[in-house]
Protein backbone atom coordinates (compact mmCIF):
# COMPACT_ATOMS: atom_id res chain seq x y z
CA UNK A 1 0.00 0.00 0.00
CA UNK A 2 1.35 3.42 -0.96
CA UNK A 3 1.06 6.24 1.58
CA UNK A 4 -0.67 9.45 0.55
CA UNK A 5 -0.61 13.03 1.78
CA UNK A 6 -3.36 14.40 4.03
CA UNK A 7 -4.57 16.54 1.13
CA UNK A 8 -4.91 13.56 -1.25
CA UNK A 9 -8.18 11.68 -1.57
CA UNK A 10 -8.56 8.08 -0.44
CA UNK A 11 -8.93 5.41 -3.13
CA UNK A 12 -12.60 4.94 -2.20
CA UNK A 13 -13.27 8.58 -3.14
CA UNK A 14 -10.86 9.05 -6.04
CA UNK A 15 -11.44 5.76 -7.85
CA UNK A 16 -14.69 4.34 -6.50
CA UNK A 17 -16.69 7.58 -6.35
CA UNK A 18 -17.52 7.55 -2.63
CA UNK A 19 -18.35 10.99 -1.26
CA UNK A 20 -16.41 11.46 1.96
CA UNK A 21 -12.77 12.25 2.78
CA UNK A 22 -12.16 10.14 5.90
CA UNK A 23 -13.60 8.88 9.16
CA UNK A 24 -11.92 8.92 12.57
CA UNK A 25 -12.43 5.89 14.79
CA UNK A 26 -11.44 6.06 18.48
CA UNK A 27 -9.25 3.25 19.80
CA UNK A 28 -7.42 2.31 23.00
CA UNK A 29 -4.86 0.26 21.05
CA UNK A 30 -1.44 1.73 20.32
CA UNK A 31 -0.82 1.61 16.55
CA UNK A 32 2.59 1.14 14.94
CA UNK A 33 2.50 4.22 12.71
CA UNK A 34 0.69 6.65 15.02
CA UNK A 35 1.62 10.32 15.15
CA UNK A 36 1.05 12.49 18.23
CA UNK A 37 -0.86 15.76 17.71
CA UNK A 38 0.13 17.77 20.79
CA UNK A 39 -2.33 20.60 20.15
CA UNK A 40 -5.21 18.11 20.38
CA UNK A 41 -3.60 15.65 22.83
CA UNK A 42 -4.21 12.52 20.78
CA UNK A 43 -2.51 10.13 18.39
CA UNK A 44 -3.60 9.44 14.80
CA UNK A 45 -2.71 6.62 12.43
CA UNK A 46 -3.90 4.70 9.43
CA UNK A 47 -5.07 7.49 7.13
CA UNK A 48 -2.03 7.56 4.82
CA UNK A 49 -2.42 3.87 3.91
CA UNK A 50 -6.15 3.14 4.30
CA UNK A 51 -7.99 2.79 0.98
CA UNK A 52 -11.23 3.46 2.89
CA UNK A 53 -10.08 6.72 4.53
CA UNK A 54 -9.98 5.29 8.07
CA UNK A 55 -8.01 7.24 10.66
CA UNK A 56 -7.49 5.65 14.08
CA UNK A 57 -7.58 8.12 16.97
CA UNK A 58 -6.10 7.31 20.40
CA UNK A 59 -6.91 10.00 22.95
CA UNK A 60 -4.71 10.77 25.98
CA UNK A 61 -7.69 11.23 28.27
CA UNK A 62 -8.94 7.67 27.65
CA UNK A 63 -6.07 6.41 29.81
CA UNK A 64 -7.42 8.35 32.78
CA UNK A 65 -10.84 6.68 32.52
CA UNK A 66 -9.48 3.19 33.22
Amino acid sequence: MVARLDSELAICVKQWGWSYHHIGIPTNEKKEDEVYLSDFKFYVSGFPTSPFGIEWMRFEWLYYLK
